[in-house]
């Protein structure tokens, strides 16, 4: 039995050690995140799983990995791309990459209509998350109320006897 918290402990380490998480962002976030060989991330900020083997693979006689070059494209057409290939150095485990929105692209009403449209949809997620978590609380409290106070306070008061 107390092996079992040790042992899952153990496993966690290896494995959040197989992998390197990147975080692609942007100054105006809702930007497509593609590969040069047209694979696609998502929309920023997006998140993306790198085997550490594979990055292993590619690093140079300094210890910097390389991955694929990606491009962001905005909604109104605007797009950047980064270096191909794009040098990580350093034994961290998360990067974030940004790219920004080149500021002399035109239609960036329309960027920012769309950034504002998913932070909403963000707010709305997280909201229901809370919700949710507060009924949980409310229920593990409905469920055992003794648990914190003890069984003498789950009980309601006696009222003393009639006479």
């Amino acid at each position: 039995m107390r092996m079992l918290p040790l042992a899952l402990a153990a496993a966690s380490l290896l494995v959040a050690g197989c992998s390197t998480t990147i975080t692609f962002t942007s100054d105006i976030e809702g930007a497509t995140v593609t590969t040069k060989e047209g694979r696609v991330y998502g929309v920023t900020p997006v998140s993306v799983q790198f085997s550490n083997d594979a990055l292993d693979d590619s690093r140079d006689l300094q210890g910097c990995a390389r991955i694929m070059g990606v491009t962001y494209k905005w909604p109104s057409g605007a797009q950047v791309s980064s270096p191909d290939p794009i040098i990580i150095c350093g034994e961290s485990s998360s990067y974030v990459l940004q790219y920004n929105r080149p500021a002399d692209a035109p239609d960036l009403e329309k960027d920012l209509q769309n950034a504002l449209a998913r932070a909403k949809i963000r707010e709305a997620q997280l909201r229901a998350e809370l919700e949710l978590q507060r009924m949980d609380y409310d229920m593990f409290w409905m469920m055992h109320p003794g648990f914190f106070w003890g069984p003498a306070y789950a009980r309601p008061p006696l009222r003393p006897p009639r006479r």
